[in-house]
């Protein structure tokens, strides 16, 4: 991956330099660049944790990078999040590049599940047993019942373009806080994934 990601970010330097007097192209290019840094931040993230590196845990807010994941992922700013917190919101000690990078994966799915366009409901809730529980539920076309036990299995996929590789990822992200993630589905009503972590 870093390979072309080199060669997009020479070319976006070099079409900097001849549109520099172009506004609205340079803002797109500006908008290349940091999506090609905070790629390159993630896949270096991945790396370090597979070669069994601690996670770097910081206390965040979950609906402030949950709403920088969304507006990483809707692009067309047809879809809509809604937050809702079953209680007061509260700081959650995890490691944020990685968890935001989970909530961009699911995220994206539900976007692509409604062909971009729908409302995300996003609920966050402490739970007395010190975990914050996460749900991300849409209105998309769903998934078949059948396929429910193999989505989060690697390489496993129904998009025609897709790899099987996003939701595998969660997963493991999700293992290595010590928490868990399930889904629910209805097709043609929507899908609910759901995630537990710890608090601290």
């Amino acid at each position: 991956l870093r390979n072309p990601m080199a060669a997009i970010r020479n070319s976006t330097y070099f079409l900097r330099l001849k549109l520099e007097k172009n506004q609205k192209l340079s803002e797109h290019l500006e908008i290349i660049d940091k999506e090609i840094t905070r790629s390159d931040e993630v896949i270096q993230r991945l790396l370090q944790i597979t070669k069994g590196e601690n996670l770097k845990k910081t206390k965040v807010y979950l609906n402030e990078i949950a709403e920088e994941a969304f507006n990483y992922a809707n692009l067309e700013e047809k879809a809509t999040l809604e937050i809702e917190y079953e209680t007061k919101p509260f700081a959650i000690k995890l490691d944020k590049l990685l968890i935001r990078q989970v909530l961009y994966n699911l995220f994206l799915n539900s976007i692509q599940a409604m062909s971009g366009r729908g409302k995300v409901y996003l609920q966050i809730k402490k739970e007395p047993n010190n975990h914050a529980s996460i749900s991300i539920q849409d209105e998309g076309i769903g998934i078949d019942e059948n396929d429910l036990g193999k989505i989060f299995d690697p390489l496993f996929t129904n998009k025609k373009n897709g790899i099987g590789l996003g939701l595998s990822i969660c997963k493991d992200l999700i293992l290595r806080h010590q928490g868990s993630i399930n889904v629910k589905s209805i097709p043609n009503i929507g899908t609910t994934f759901f995630i537990k972590i710890p608090v601290s």
